[in-house]
C-alpha cells in the first residue's frame, strides 16, 4: 500500500472512530499512530548541550576539571525500608593530563558526604580556595580532594526548576590553590543555572 493510500485509509479510520466511539478514543488512536520519540537522539542532544557548557566553563575559568554529579536511588534499603540515596559523577570534562574522577565517585552514599550536602542545600554554593589551609572550611570534602589531586574546588548545587529539589551539583577543580574573583563566581553561577535547566528538562523525558 503506497503512502497516498495509507493517508486516505488513516483519514477514513479516524473519521469512523470519531463517529462511533467519540473523542476520547480518537485521542488514544492519534497517540498510537504518531511516531514515537527517538529517546536515544534526545539523550545524545542533551549530553552534547551539557558537554558544550562544561567545555566553556573549563576554558573560561582556566580550571583543570569540571564535573557534574547526580543524586539517584542506590538500590539498597535502610532499616526504615527507604531507599538509600547515592550520587555519581555522570558528566566530566578534564584538562590535558588531568585524571578523571568519574570512576572514583560512582554510587557513593550521600551519608558519607552529609556535611557537604547539608551546606549546599543551605547556601547553594561552596568555595574552597585551598584544601590545605586549615582555616578554610572544606565540609568533609578534603579526603575526596586528596584522592583526586584537587587543591581548590568551587561547587554549585543543581536544583530542579519545577520542584526545587536538589538534583546534584556541578564543581570545578584546580590542581593548585586558587582564589577566583566575584565576576568569575557569577559566571559560574549563571552556567550552573543553565545546566540545572537542561537537567530539569531532561529528567522529564
Amino acid at each position: 500500500m503506497n503512502q497516498h493510500m495509507m493517508e486516505i485509509f488513516g483519514s477514513v479510520l479516524v473519521a469512523l472512530i470519531t463517529a462511533l466511539l467519540g473523542p476520547i478514543v480518537l485521542i488514544w488512536v492519534k497517540k498510537k499512530l504518531s511516531k514515537p520519540k527517538d529517546e536515544l537522539k534526545i539523550e545524545l542532544n542533551e549530553i552534547e548541550k551539557i558537554n558544550a557548557e562544561m567545555e566553556e566553563i573549563l576554558d573560561y575559568l582556566e580550571c583543570d576539571r569540571v564535573w557534574v554529579t547526580q543524586i539517584h536511588n542506590g538500590g539498597h534499603f535502610l532499616h526504615s525500608n527507604k531507599s538509600m540515596q547515592k550520587f555519581s559523577v555522570v558528566y566530566e570534562v578534564d584538562a590535558p593530563g588531568v585524571s578523571p574522577v568519574s570512576k572514583i565517585f560512582t554510587n557513593i552514599p550521600i551519608s558519607l558526604y552529609s556535611r557537604f550536602f547539608i551546606e549546599i542545600m543551605r547556601v547553594r554554593f561552596i568555595g574552597i580556595c585551598n584544601y590545605d589551609d586549615a582555616t578554610v572550611a572544606t565540609y568533609g570534602l578534603k579526603t575526596g580532594a586528596e584522592a583526586t589531586g584537587a587543591k581548590a574546588s568551587y561547587i554549585s548545587g543543581l536544583f530542579d526548576f519545577g520542584t526545587g529539589k536538589l538534583m546534584g551539583s556541578i564543581g570545578i577543580d584546580f590542581m593548585e590553590p586558587k582564589h577566583i574573583d566575584d565576576d568569575k563566581i557569577e559566571y559560574f553561577r549563571v552556567k550552573s543555572e543553565r545546566l540545572a535547566g537542561y537537567l530539569s528538562n531532561y529528567n522529564k523525558f
